[in-house]
């Protein structure tokens, strides 16, 4: 399983949580074309 990990849980040093590599693909295909700024 490929992908990647965004964060880990607080409680619990054994859970983290991560977005696989197809779930990824969608918006990792349309990158180059995402310029838009958003807020912070």
């Amino acid at each position: 399983v490929a992908g990647v990990i965004f964060a880990k849980a607080t409680s619990d040093a054994e859970v983290g949580f991560a977005l696989t590599m197809e779930d990824l693909s969608p918006v990792v295909s349309q990158a180059a074309g995402l310029s838009s700024p958003v807020s912070s």
